[in-house]
């Protein structure tokens, strides 16, 4: 019963605040079965974190020309390369989410080959399907 108060606290308060943490209410049903409840705990523990995070996320991305598409192939290939699961997961339905393809969230993490070398852009690949599978099952 608690989970669920802190749950809707977190969407109603830190959520709703900044248009980068806006979700449609089946959107968030649908990642609520994913890893965000380390961010959420997090939000709660440190409301005012949260509020400055998620405005500094606001301001860099309208900092500047690029498109939400190819902005969330960029952040996806930044979190490739930086070798974090948790924020490929995310970039990935992120991409998916500004319109990007299978195929496109493909090339990216293919083009991490030469640069970082076969067992790293493997790990990306099977990091970016995770989601790309859960999606196709939905």
């Amino acid at each position: 019963m608690q989970n669920d108060y802190i749950t809707q606290w977190c969407r109603k308060i830190v959520f709703s605040t900044s248009p980068l943490f806006k979700f449609k209410k089946n959107l968030w049903t649908k990642r609520k079965k994913t890893s965000h409840k380390p961010f959420i705990d997090f939000t709660v523990e440190y409301p005012d974190v949260g509020q400055a995070y998620a405005q500094l996320g606001h301001a860099v991305h309208n900092a500047g020309p690029i498109d939400q598409k190819t902005r969330e192939l960029v952040k996806l290939a930044m979190s490739c390369g930086a070798q974090k699961e948790g924020a490929v997961h995310s970039h990935t339905r992120k991409a998916l989410e500004a319109g990007c393809t299978k195929e496109e969230i493909h090339h990216v993490v293919l083009l991490l080959l030469p640069t970082l070398g076969m067992p790293s852009m493997m790990a990306a690949m099977t990091w970016v399907d995770d989601i790309i599978d859960e999606e196709a099952e939905e």
